[in-house]
C-alpha cells in the first residue's frame, strides 16, 4: 500500500509540473523573447521530420513516432491509467504523443501549440527515464522539440533556449542509454539549429558547429551505416569551412546510399570546389 500511495503521489507531482508549464513558459517567454519579427523571416530552416526512408540529412529522423492507438484513448485515461501504475513507459510515451496531437490541433485552429508541446516533451521525457534507449522515444522528442522551437521562431521569439534545453534532455538520454546512435544523432541535429540560431544573432557559433561534428562522429561510430550520421557531418563541417573533412564525411554518406539521396551529389560538388578554390 505505501508504494502504491508513493507512485500515485509521483503522477500526480508530474501532472501538476504538466500544468504548470504554460505558466512557466510564459514567464520565460517574457524574459527572453526579442522584438518580434516578421513571420516569414522568423521561421527555422529546416524541413519538418519526415519518415527515415525519404528523410533528408539535416533532419534526422531514424523512424517515425508511434501511431495513435486504434481506439479514442483520451488524455484523461491516460492519466488515470499512469496514476494507477506510474511505471509504464509505454503509457508515458502514447501521453506524449497525445500532447502533441492536441498541439498539432491547436496551431491548425490558430491558438498558441507550445504548452502542449512542453508537456509532450516532458511525459516523452518521462518514458525514456523508465525505459532508456527507445528510438520511437527519442525520435518524438527529437521531433516535438523542433515544432516547439519552429514555433517560437515563427513568432519572432528566441528559439536558442528551447534548443538549449532540447540538448540538456538529450543528454540525460546518452547518460541512461550509453550506446545509441539514435541520441546522439538527434543531439548533433540540435546543436546544429543552436549554431544556426547563434550566428543568426550575431554570436560566435563555432563551438556548437564542434559540438554537432562530435555527435555525429559519435553516431558514426556507433553506426557505420548511418548514412544521415556522415551526410550531417559534412553539413557541420561547412559551417566550420573544413572542406577536406566536409568532402570525406559526403563521401561516406555516398558509399553507403549511393543515389538514394541525390542531394549528396551536390554538396559533394559544392564542397570540392570549395576545397580545391582555398
Amino acid at each position: 500500500m505505501p508504494s502504491r500511495r508513493a507512485g500515485r503521489l509521483r503522477v500526480v507531482v508530474v501532472a501538476l509540473v504538466l500544468a504548470g508549464c504554460g505558466v512557466a513558459y510564459g514567464v520565460w517567454r517574457a524574459r527572453v523573447r526579442p522584438a518580434a519579427r516578421p513571420l516569414d523571416e522568423a521561421r527555422p530552416s529546416w524541413p519538418a521530420p519526415v519518415p527515415s526512408e525519404a528523410a533528408s540529412a539535416d533532419s534526422p529522423v531514424a523512424g517515425v513516432s508511434d501511431p495513435p492507438p486504434p481506439h479514442a484513448e483520451t488524455l484523461e485515461d491516460l492519466i488515470t491509467g499512469l496514476e494507477r501504475n506510474p511505471d509504464q513507459p509505454e503509457a508515458w510515451h502514447r501521453l506524449g504523443l497525445a500532447y502533441r496531437r492536441q498541439g498539432e490541433a491547436e496551431a491548425e485552429g490558430g491558438m498558441d501549440p507550445r504548452p502542449a508541446y512542453e508537456k509532450s516533451a516532458a511525459a516523452l521525457g518521462e518514458s525514456q527515464a523508465r525505459l532508456p534507449g527507445r528510438e520511437e522515444t527519442l525520435n518524438a522528442l527529437g521531433e516535438v522539440y523542433q515544432l516547439l522551437a519552429a514555433e517560437e521562431g515563427a513568432r519572432g521569439g528566441d528559439v536558442r533556449p528551447v534548443l538549449a534545453g532540447a540538448i540538456a534532455t538529450f543528454d540525460n538520454a546518452i547518460g541512461w542509454a550509453l550506446g545509441n546512435s539514435v541520441a546522439y544523432l538527434w543531439r548533433g541535429n540540435l546543436h546544429m539549429r543552436l549554431g544556426e540560431a547563434e550566428a543568426a544573432a550575431g554570436v560566435d557559433a563555432r563551438e556548437s558547429f564542434k559540438e554537432a561534428v562530435m555527435d555525429f562522429t559519435r553516431a558514426s561510430n556507433m553506426d557505420r551505416t548511418a548514412w544521415k550520421a556522415f551526410a550531417n557531418r559534412g553539413l557541420a563541417y561547412e559551417k566550420l569551412e573544413e572542406w577536406d573533412m566536409a568532402v570525406s564525411s559526403y563521401e561516406a554518406a555516398l558509399r553507403i546510399v549511393g543515389d538514394a539521396f541525390p542531394p549528396l551529389e551536390e554538396w559533394l560538388a559544392k564542397a570540392r570546389a570549395r576545397q580545391g578554390g582555398r
